[in-house]
């Protein structure tokens, strides 16, 4: 697909430092091809922008084992992708947690309930060291106890 490209430039450019995508439509699909490119250490970029890219649960997957095995992404925006719980826990098993280098989460508006926010926010504080900032608005969190 299309990504395939994108991928490689990003596996193979020094200069490449900030990617915006958002209201791309990727999907799951889109997103695991540029993860491949994520994955490689060779990768420069600090900043990804994938807001409204419908990644859903199962982009967020691959971006979780992504990030964790990239050295260099500071700021990770997911905003408006239908994450939900499912997607946050997608997104921390993958290994999200155990980032080298994000400083920056931008998760807004993605329909996270209690449950997703409870699993993300225990993950990141016991394993984290690096995140400095979390956008959390527009997600459900009434009843968070």
């Amino acid at each position: 697909g299309g990504m395939k490209p994108l991928a490689s430039l990003v596996s193979t450019s020094r200069t490449l430092t900030e990617l915006n995508l958002s209201r791309v439509m990727i999907g799951a699909e889109g997103a695991k091809a540029l993860c491949v490119g994520l994955r490689d250490p060779a990768c420069a970029l600090k900043v990804l922008e994938l807001g409204a890219c419908k990644l859903r649960a199962d982009g967020a997957k691959h971006l979780g084992d992504a990030i964790r095995a990239n050295a260099s992404i500071l700021r990770l925006g997911l905003s408006r992708n239908s994450l939900g719980d499912k997607g946050v826990f997608e997104l921390v098993a993958g290994g999200l947690e155990s980032a080298k280098s994000l400083v920056e989460l931008d998760v807004r508006d993605n329909a996270i309930g209690p449950e997703g926010a409870k699993r993300l926010t225990t993950a990141l504080r016991t394993k984290n060291f690096t995140l400095r900032a979390l956008a959390f608005s527009g997600n459900k969190l009434d009843d968070v106890k």
